[in-house]
């Protein structure tokens, strides 16, 4: 399934994706200039708990759009909003705090 193109870029990244780019280089600047290829894809296990939240969200987003979103894109939203907070307070620079 090809993914839904951002309105707020060019169209040509993936929903989420490129508001996650800006927002990496801004929260964990040791990424920039590493980048992985857009081939190396990464696959991990999810716990079952985990697993029921993507599986619920997904079918609200298609609820409500009549649109399917990836799991790679919802795991991108919810780090837009939440990698503020996790890179300040759960995994802070180490002596930052």
């Amino acid at each position: 399934m090809a993914s839904r193109a951002n309105r707020r870029n060019d169209g040509s990244n993936p929903m989420f994706i490129s508001d996650l780019r800006q927002l990496t280089a801004r929260h964990l600047p040791e990424t920039i200039g590493r980048s992985r290829d857009v081939t190396e894809w990464s696959t991990t296990r999810m716990r079952p708990e985990v697993a029921t939240v993507i599986d619920a969200l997904t079918q609200r987003h298609a609820d409500a759009t009549g649109r399917e979103i990836t799991k790679s894109e919802i795991i991108a939203a919810a780090l837009n909003l939440s990698l503020p907070v996790l890179s300040a307070h759960v995994f802070p620079v180490r002596g930052a705090r």
